[in-house]
């Protein structure tokens, strides 16, 4: 069997003279055995107008027809005459206004239509009575006001007891049309229908629409009216509704949904996000025993009234994020032994109460308490019943004091946020209890002093932030007992100094950040020992002047080492000289002036690929220092003050990719002797006299990709500079003169 789709029409003449041209042709008998065996087709963003009568006939074993992306405006009851065997049939984004009343005489054997993103104003039941088999029918994005389902004429083929019944239909989509009210009989003839879709439209009240002698919607399993302008639900609107496990009615205009949801025993899943709730009672969501999710975020909720959730035994997931809530009474929660997380972020609680708030969620796992008004936790305000609880976040509150032992109860806590608060000082007993902790965040407080204890027992910790505080000073001990850290940030803080030896005990680590500090001269190689594993050290704006001989010596993995905006004068290799692994090394905005000429101290970093060297005061570079940096592909020397490149510079080189020496002093490239840069800056490859690395210069200009002199002063270039860059994609000569 063949699967033929979009520009494969090319293969098919009768086709493409049919379909697109609307001309006679019969199908030879080649033609027509090869068009039987094809079972699925599609001419899609072809701007198909019309379609011949009975162009399809030669497809007798089709099953997928796709015209989707076209401009077919009028099709009728010939269109699809021969095709018996149709089970699905595309027609998204036409331009169709109508559909034929005999429209699908000869496919009564569709089971999937896709009409959706055209013109329809009317969804007209009579037109689909013959398709018995049908199960899906998309019709979203149109133009749909009105739902017709009553008999007009006499024939009674299709129709019982004056009604259109589509029996097989299981999918109905209707999103982001325009209806704005659904009476008693809408949908009265899909006895099947499991899952409705009417998101975006303009219905304003849900009343008994749903309700019938028949008690249609009995199977109906999911009902998404999301984003239309809903602001009542009548008590009985969903009495039938029995078997629905999902309802979606976030993006609103509801206040108060007391008794709208009596009947629904088996719903499990509640979205009433984005309305204008201001409170919450016992009848709000009486009846709900089943539901496992519920999500009440961004509404006007300013309260939590006792009781109010007591029904609802097998909730597990409960939002209440982006609300006004200032006030929680003791037993707002009570009945909720199966809650796993509830998120109530974003509101304007400043006191959690004595603890017994929580006493019902034994099962609870994540806690999420950011961004309110809480202003401390005493070692009663997590009460003692949340023994499975896992992640707990007190982030961006307005906390200025933790008591001792106030997590202790806390036993499964892995991680733990309390960034973005007004802590200050910290007892050493912060964290008793909590040994599987495994993330801590306290970033963005007031902490000027660490207890040298503080960590004690936390074996399991693999990450802590400290960044944006006030730390100016570390103990040797502080870190002792945090074997398995991977990842330390200390950045944003007042550290002058670091005391040799203070991460010895961090052998797992493998990020360290120290940014933006006030480290001076003080580093010494015994300050990193330990860090057997570390790979990205981040020393970047601080106040660094010079670096110690092997300073990094006791990093032997360490990879990317950043060393931008301090007050260096030199390259400083001598202190990373011995880093064979360093494969990033950046000293961008630095007062280097001078690069070390001795080629050896470079031998060992054979594995270096970015050098960053822009915005320094760097006159003069000699190119024999990078004749041993065989994995160079980066190097940025933009912003200095060079004025002039030897002829050997560029043929050091060996493979690199991007080179910048944008905003420098250079007047002329005449002798710049620009030759083995592989894919970014090579110019007049015949300045070089070496013959041997003349077919270098040349294989380098042809792989060229992007040449960058900007905001120079060059004033003339001359035709050889280019040759044979080939490939030559980008030239940015912008800011000269």
């Amino acid at each position: 069997m063949l699967k033929v789709y979009d520009t494969h029409i090319t293969v098919l003449p009768v086709l493409k003279e049919q379909i697109l041209y609307c001309q006679d042709r019969d199908p030879t008998e080649r033609d027509s055995k090869f068009l039987t065996n094809i079972v699925e087709f599609g001419i899609g963003f072809m701007n198909i107008t019309q379609i011949r009568d009975g162009s399809f006939a030669s497809l007798a074993n089709l099953t997928t027809l796709s015209l989707s992306s076209n401009q077919l405006k009028n099709l009728n009851k010939e269109t699809f005459y021969g095709l018996g065997n149709l089970k699905t049939l595309d027609l998204f984004k036409n331009g169709l206004v109508d559909i034929d009343s005999n429209l699908f005489a000869y496919t009564k054997s569709l089971e999937s239509i896709n009409l959706s993103t055209n013109q329809l104003r009317t969804f007209d039941l009579a037109k689909f009575k013959s398709l018995e088999k049908l199960t899906t029918l998309n019709l979203s994005t149109n133009q749909i006001e009105t739902i017709t389902n009553r008999s007009t004429t006499d024939d009674a083929d299709g129709y019982e007891d004056g009604y259109i019944w589509l029996k097989s239909l299981t999918t109905l989509n209707l999103s982001d049309n325009k209806l704005n009210y659904l009476n008693e009989n809408t949908f009265i003839s899909m006895p099947s229908l499991k899952h409705l879709v009417l998101h975006n439209n303009d219905i304003e009240l849900i009343d008994k629409c749903f309700i019938d002698n028949r008690s249609t919607f009995t199977n109906l399993e999911g009902l998404n009216l999301q984003y239309n302008k809903i602001k009542r639900i009548e008590t009985e609107a969903f009495k039938n509704l029995t078997s629905l496990v999902s309802l979606n009615l976030q993006n609103n205009q509801l206040t108060n949904v007391d008794g709208s949801f009596g009947y629904l025993s088996n719903l499990k899943t509640l979205q009433l996000k984005s309305n204008f709730m201001r409170q919450l009672t016992c009848e709000s969501f009486k009846e709900l025993r089943k539901l496992e999710r519920l999500d009440l975020m961004t509404n006007q909720l300013d309260r939590l009234d006792s009781n109010v959730f007591e029904s609802m035994a097998s909730l597990e997931n409960l939002s209440l994020s982006f609300n006004k809530i200032n006030r929680l009474e003791r037993d707002c929660f009570k009945g909720l032994s199966k809650l796993k997380n509830l998120s109530i972020s974003n509101n304007y609680i400043e006191d959690l109460g004595d603890g017994t708030l929580f006493d019902s969620m034994v099962s609870l796992t994540d806690l999420n308490f950011g961004v309110n008004m809480i202003k401390k936790i005493n070692r009663e305000t997590m009460g003692k019943n949340l023994k499975l609880l896992t992640s707990l976040n007190f982030g961006t509150n307005n906390i200025e004091f933790v008591e001792d032992k106030a997590f202790c109860y806390l036993k499964k806590l892995k991680s733990l946020n309390l960034e973005a608060n007004k802590l200050r000082r910290l007892s050493h007993k912060i964290f008793e209890g909590l040994e599987e902790l495994e993330k801590i965040y306290m970033a963005r407080n007031y902490v000027d002093q660490l207890d040298e204890f503080m960590f004690m027992n936390l074996n399991g910790l693999t990450y802590l932030g400290l960044s944006n505080n006030l730390i100016h000073e570390l103990n040797t001990r502080t870190f002792n007992c945090l074997f398995n850290l991977k990842q330390l940030n200390l950045s944003s803080n007042q550290l002058t100094e670091l005391p040799n030896g203070i991460f010895d005990s961090l052998g797992e680590l493998v990020y360290l950040y120290l940014t933006s500090n006030e480290l001076k001269n003080t580093l010494t190689k015994e300050t990193f020992s330990g860090l057997k594993s570390l790979k990205f050290l981040f020393l970047n704006s601080n106040q660094l002047e010079s670096l110690e001989e092997d300073l990094f010596i006791h990093i032997p993995n360490l990879e990317h080492l950043r060393l931008a905006t301090n007050k260096l004068r030199t390259i400083c290799i001598d202190a990373y000289k011995n880093s064979e692994k360093l494969r990033h090394l950046d000293l961008t905005n630095n007062q280097i002036e001078t690069i070390d000429d001795d080629p050896t101290k470079y031998v060992k970093l054979v594995q270096l690929n970015v050098l960053s060297l822009q915005n320094n005061h760097i006159r003069r570079v000699n190119s024999d220092i990078f004749r041993c940096l065989l994995s160079l592909n980066q190097l940025n020397l933009s912003t200095n003050q060079l004025e002039d490149l030897d002829e050997h510079f560029f043929p050091s080189f060996n493979f690199v990719y991007h080179q910048r020496l944008t905003g420098n002093r250079f007047k002329t490239l005449r002798n710049m002797g620009l030759a083995r840069t592989e894919t970014d800056l090579i110019l007049n490859p015949q300045n070089n006299n070496n013959n041997n690395n003349n077919n270098q210069n040349g294989r380098a200009a042809e792989s060229l990709l992007t040449l960058s002199f900007n905001n120079n002063q060059l004033t003339k270039l001359m035709p050889y500079q280019f040759y044979r860059m080939n490939t030559l994609t980008e030239i940015d000569l912008s800011q000269n003169r």
